[in-house]
């Protein structure tokens, strides 16, 4: 299931996510303070990790990811345009446009180095490693559809006909067959100790990233009062299902990820609504 995930319903969802963005839109200086702030927060994530629980470096990259990246297409963008209406679709879909092609597509791209390197063999030269990572880069249904996602945006094209239709379709089962395998493996797993990393971490998702937006957002700001409360709400909303994706498609442990979804998935509810009522969103 999760290879399907991967291979054929994530690059069309990331392939129109990309090339629908209203590019022209985007307020540049609010979405760079917000990249560079969930970039520190990965970096937090990541090293907390790595120094305190002593995890690999490819599953402590992954928790890290866990600890800051909001599921925003499937969670918060229905909640915000049931509250907000339209005018929430342009400034989450810029958020999850620079998310999906810089957070996520590093990520992608640094497991695939790792992985390059980690099936040469041991006489390879480094030109064989090089032309191995390159190899993997250039394979990768992710980045590929990235890359075609950019270039209908470039060309000015737009989706239409069966093709709209088609990648329609499929990007539209990535979430319910993600959260199907998320179902799946956490029914396997042996109940017992083993939550105080994710429910660490699942407080660090749900307190750590809404504050240090409305903090950056009131130092450098002030920025546009419709994209500021968009941007919280997503800052507020629970871990994203493509570390959980990511981690089992490149045979990295999953299972505190998939209690970070979970968890977070509950948490969420309480932190996503004391920001649209403290946001003033609703009345």
């Amino acid at each position: 299931v999760n290879r399907f995930v991967f291979y054929m319903a994530l690059p069309p969802l990331i392939y129109r996510l990309i090339a629908s963005s209203p590019v022209g839109e985007f307020q540049w200086p609010l979405l760079l303070v917000y990249l560079v702030t969930e970039i520190l927060l990965y970096a937090f994530g990541f090293l907390a990790a790595r120094l305190v629980f002593k995890r690999g470096k490819l599953e402590s990259m992954l928790l890290g990811m866990a600890s800051m990246f909001p599921n925003h297409v499937y969670f918060v963008l229905p909640i915000a345009q049931a509250i907000v209406g339209d005018a929430a679709v342009v400034p989450i879909v810029a958020l999850i446009t620079v998310d999906a092609t810089l957070l996520f597509g590093g990520t992608i791209m640094i497991l695939d180095i790792a992985s390059a390197r980690r099936d040469a063999s041991t006489t390879a030269s480094l030109g064989q490693v090089i032309l191995g990572v390159f190899g993997k880069l250039a394979r990768n249904p992710q980045l590929l559809a990235m890359a075609a996602g950019f270039l209908t945006i470039a060309l000015g094209l737009e989706l239409s006909g069966g093709f709209d239709l088609f990648t329609e379709f499929l990007g539209d089962a990535a979430a319910p067959a993600s959260l199907f395998a998320l179902g799946v493996i956490l029914a396997l797993q042996k109940t017992g100790p083993g939550w105080l990393l994710p429910g660490l971490f699942s407080a660090l998702k749900l307190l750590l990233p809404p504050a240090a937006i409305f903090a950056v957002f009131t130092i450098f700001g002030p920025f546009d009062q419709l994209w500021s409360a968009q941007g919280l709400l997503v800052a507020a909303g629970p871990t994203g299902a493509m570390p959980f994706v990511i981690a089992l498609q490149y045979r990295v442990p999953e299972a505190d990820i998939a209690k970070i979804l979970l968890l977070t998935s509950v948490g969420s509810l309480l932190t996503v609504t004391l920001v649209i009522q403290w946001s003033g969103m609703i009345g």
